[in-house]
């Protein structure tokens, strides 16, 4: 059984308009998926990394223990946007999970 969990997210080498949030979805039937509010398909983690340029940015968010909306099966992601104009984004992201287990 998860009791908490939290994430960090790092990253580098990116466009000035890219934008990244660690997210995260459940699932019932782990065929659909969602947060269970429409139109939202999934809760964020954390503030967002946006506009990091060539250096390294990490942020690691606080722990999520409000577990209440926790289905059979959970995913953890990225969600990536395009903060301003039409031009292609990039960036490379890694996304780190720490996971408490109820004991």
């Amino acid at each position: 059984m998860l009791k908490a969990f939290r994430a960090t997210l790092t990253a580098e080498s990116c466009t000035a308009s890219v934008s990244h949030q660690a997210a995260w979805q459940t699932s019932e039937d782990g065929v659909e998926w969602g947060d269970g509010t429409d139109p939202n398909k999934w809760n964020v983690i954390g503030s967002a990394l946006s506009g990091v340029g060539q250096g390294q940015q990490t942020k690691t968010s606080s722990w999520v223990t409000d577990l209440s909306a926790m289905k059979r099966f959970v995913r953890f992601g990225v969600a990536a946007a395009q903060v301003s104009g039409d031009a292609l984004q990039q960036g490379l992201v890694t996304l780190t999970l720490d996971l408490e287990s109820r004991s």
